[in-house]
């Protein structure tokens, strides 16, 4: 089996998806572009933003037009809600419950690999370890190291509160939760496997998706992502589960944001192309999007 790698950043997931490297929708190209401006005709414009949650300062420090275009809004729409109840509900829902334990669901070998590398590279002590769901390990797996700064929503919303801009979330923590747990065991336990089995694999993809995060490439990302399955049928599964479906019900509760003030949204970048993706949808239910940035 080749290895399956899900890029996976804190609380907001970028969920990897097979789809066309060109995603044409109502006759629009959408291959590069990060900023878009989202509107009906006579009517004010919207913004649709894709991020990449990462705390490198290359990814962090805003481009002008960024900047200037969230300020000039009125509510910023971050992809989940990241407040401190949130942070908390992240953490209790990621454990096990009862007398479970995490070393009861894989081989000798497979714990001591899996507890070595995490106390290696994540500092982690194996009493939390043991306590964790295992699609709570493979994300904790799937990010780099923090840098010590904030991930670039959290950036756009620290500079959303100082314009004084409402801020909310298009899905609530308990939401992601429930389709991370909608994972069968079984599933949950093939991509933890497989994450450890190629963890190396994991810094040269990230450093990929980066370069052509800042080249605002959906297309080379899309490219980079498509890389790294193999199982074909538990990839379609996961991206069933926790892609397009999650993509349908942003879709659904951004329509009605848009028909009320000034909104910028920001989404992992990777929700935005392809033919279940927002740009698509939004393009389907007749709005004009112009690339911005």
């Amino acid at each position: 089996m080749k290895h399956l790698i899900f890029f996976i950043i804190l609380l907001s997931p970028c969920y990897l998806f097979p789809d066309s490297t060109k995603t044409i929708c109502e006759g629009k190209t959408f291959s590069k572009g990060l900023l878009w401006e989202v509107k009906r005709e006579n009517s004010e414009p919207d913004y649709l933003f894709g991020t990449i949650h990462l705390d490198d300062p290359q990814i962090t420090t805003l481009p002008d037009i960024v900047e200037k275009t969230l300020l000039a809004s009125q509510r910023y729409v971050m992809e989940i809600e990241m407040h401190p109840l949130a942070m908390a509900t992240y953490t209790e829902r990621s454990r096990l419950s009862g007398e479970k334990s995490l070393d009861q669901f894989l081989s000798q070998q497979e714990y001591l690999r899996l507890k070595k590398l995490v106390s290696e590279h994540y500092g982690l002590d194996e009493n939390v370890l043991r306590q964790l769901k295992p699609w709570a390990v493979f994300t904790l797996l799937s990010r780099p190291l923090p840098k010590g700064g904030k991930i670039l929503d959290l950036v756009l919303a620290d500079l959303a509160r100082k314009g004084q801009l409402d801020t909310s979330g298009l899905e609530t923590m308990h939401e992601l939760l429930d389709d991370l747990d909608s994972l069968s065991v079984s599933d949950q336990l093939e991509i933890l496997r497989d994450t450890v089995k190629n963890f190396s694999i994991l810094e040269q993809q990230l450093a990929a998706l980066k370069e052509k995060y800042l080249q605002q490439d959906l297309t080379g990302m899309q490219n980079v992502s498509m890389s790294g399955h193999s199982d074909e049928l538990l990839f379609e599964r996961l991206m069933d589960r926790l892609l397009y479906r999650r993509n349908a019900r942003m879709l659904d509760r951004i329509e009605p944001l848009l028909q009320k003030e000034k909104v910028f949204i920001a989404v992992g970048v990777l929700h935005l192309p392809g033919e279940r993706g927002l740009l698509c949808g939004l393009a389907s239910r007749g709005y004009q999007l112009r690339r911005l940035y």
